[in-house]
């Protein structure tokens, strides 16, 4: 098996953990803790993570960049990893005491629990698993993210059980955040040693770092922000409804972060030894599968959602079906994106074009987020979202348009939408038979994802993919020895 698909094993992994942990969690803790409270969460959590984002800096893609092209069988290493470390403790050190201005000065309604969150900033602080990504050593990344997560999952069940126990909701959460980057320390000197460094030698990485900064922060803008915004102009209880409807969008695409994060390293290394043909090739077969999981992923949160969101999350988010349905397109936006992305414009340094589309697309999402918000409320910021993260996915597609094999890849994939588009008009005519509980829920999941995968995957084999076509002659085979 190829180190690619080893480290994207390792790493979908943990991301399926991401998955089926909330999955479990996430009915228990709305019923629990109701609309308000985890609006108050999203709110104190939005807040502790800009600065944490601060604290950071471009430092993850950055820093993971640097490393997959510095020479491993060097003193190289060494040097490079303990310059961008001491630029990442230095910016950290600066955002914890902000932050603490911060909750003494204009933090008023809720300054426990932002005080609690305050363990989030100070994770920034021993987040080196950018290191790991860089010399492609998933399995330890992962490994360690799956016990710690499933240590606070646990704690969740045991420790929270009504309302009044938000705190220890908060601080369950912000401690597996912390001990997860604790918990890469030990075998870091397995693979670096420590070297003395300049305050010259770590200046030169500000630039690079700020430069990869302007598209995080601008990403913020329509996935923090929003939440932000909603807190200030509309109420807890609509932000409430956003944070769960954001939380069943995001958590399934994982996956496609998981395969974003484990090929920048591995892009970077062919692009950094001219191999431009082979690193196409990887790209085509990643639009293919990524697309093939979005639409699934999108069409069948679309399709199941009335259904999904009184059953799931209890009655009281019952608005939380319409959002669903309204946010579920951005899935496959940003699915497209992650490709052109994480393996193409970062590992050929276009960081001005990538830099350039989260603006315009955070310009974009800032102004539909102040026309809205106040009269929509939750919907108006997840209008705000998919215009933006449209506006994204098109820009970075124009500007490697003349790069990349665009056409053939929207003409190659544009079945797969339409698989999606059918699935989710069978189960919507379905839906309207059946009773609002569990079973139904359980029929829609399973009649959508048949009806999906038998147009999809009777596509790839008209289409001969290669996965599909190995299973194939394998049934062909084992058919052919019964006879």
């Amino acid at each position: 098996m190829s180190l690619i698909k080893k480290n994207f094993l390792y790493n979908l992994s943990y991301q399926i953990l991401t998955i089926i942990l909330p999955i479990i969690t996430i009915p228990y803790v709305s019923r629990v803790l109701g609309p308000e409270n985890i609006g108050v969460y999203s709110y104190t959590l939005s807040i502790a993570n800009y600065f944490l984002l601060f604290s950071l800096l471009g430092v993850k893609n950055y820093g993971s960049r640097t490393i997959a092209q510095s020479n491993k069988h060097s003193d190289q290493i060494n040097k490079r990893f303990w310059e961008i470390y001491f630029f990442q403790v230095s910016v950290s050190v600066i955002m914890v005491i902000l932050y603490l201005i911060y909750i003494v000065l204009f933090q008023k309604d809720y300054t426990f629990i932002a005080i609690i969150q305050l363990i989030i900033v100070l994770s920034a602080a021993f987040d080196i698993s950018w290191f790991y990504f860089g010399i492609e050593k998933f399995k330890l990344t992962a490994i360690r993210g799956i016990v710690i997560r499933v240590l606070g999952f646990a704690l969740i069940f045991i420790l929270v059980s009504e309302p009044s126990d938000l705190w220890l909701y908060v601080l369950i959460m912000a401690s597996t955040t912390f001990f997860s980057q604790l918990a890469l320390w030990p075998f870091l000197f397995k693979y670096v040693r420590f070297v003395k460094t300049t305050l010259y030698n770590i200046k030169k990485h500000i630039k690079p770092n700020l430069l990869l900064f302007i598209p995080v922060i601008s990403i913020s803008f329509y996935n923090i922000m929003d939440k932000v915004m909603i807190g200030q102009l509309s109420t807890m209880t609509q932000l409430g409804f956003y944070e769960n409807t954001e939380r069943i969008t995001t958590v399934p695409f994982s996956v496609v972060i998981a395969l974003g994060t484990v090929m920048i390293p591995s892009m970077s290394n062919l692009i950094s030894k001219g191999e431009y043909i082979k690193n196409k090739i990887y790209i085509k077969k990643s639009m293919k599968y990524i697309i093939f999981l979005g639409s699934a992923i999108s069409f069948g949160i679309g399709a199941v959602a009335p259904t999904f969101a009184p059953v799931f999350f209890g009655d009281e988010f019952f608005p939380v079906s319409t959002l669903m349905t309204v946010m579920s397109p951005i899935i496959i936006f940003k699915a497209w994106a992650s490709v052109i992305r994480t393996q193409y414009l970062i590992p050929t340094s276009r960081d001005k074009e990538y830099v350039s589309s989260v603006i315009f697309g955070a310009i974009v999402n800032l102004i539909i987020n102040f026309l809205l918000i106040s009269s929509l409320g939750a919907l108006g910021a997840v209008i705000g979202t998919i215009i933006a993260e449209f506006v994204v996915a098109a820009y970075q597609t124009i500007v490697v348009r003349k790069e990349l094999e665009i056409v053939n890849y929207f003409k190659m994939n544009i079945v797969f939408i339409l698989n999606g588009l059918i699935m989710l008009l069978i189960i919507r005519k379905i839906d309207v038979y059946l009773t609002i509980n569990f079973l139904s829920l359980a029929i829609e999941i399973l009649l959508g994802a048949f009806i999906y995968l038998i147009l999809s995957i009777g596509y790839l084999y008209i289409l001969k993919d290669e996965i599909i076509m190995r299973y194939a002659n394998k049934i062909k085979l084992s058919v052919k020895n019964l006879l």
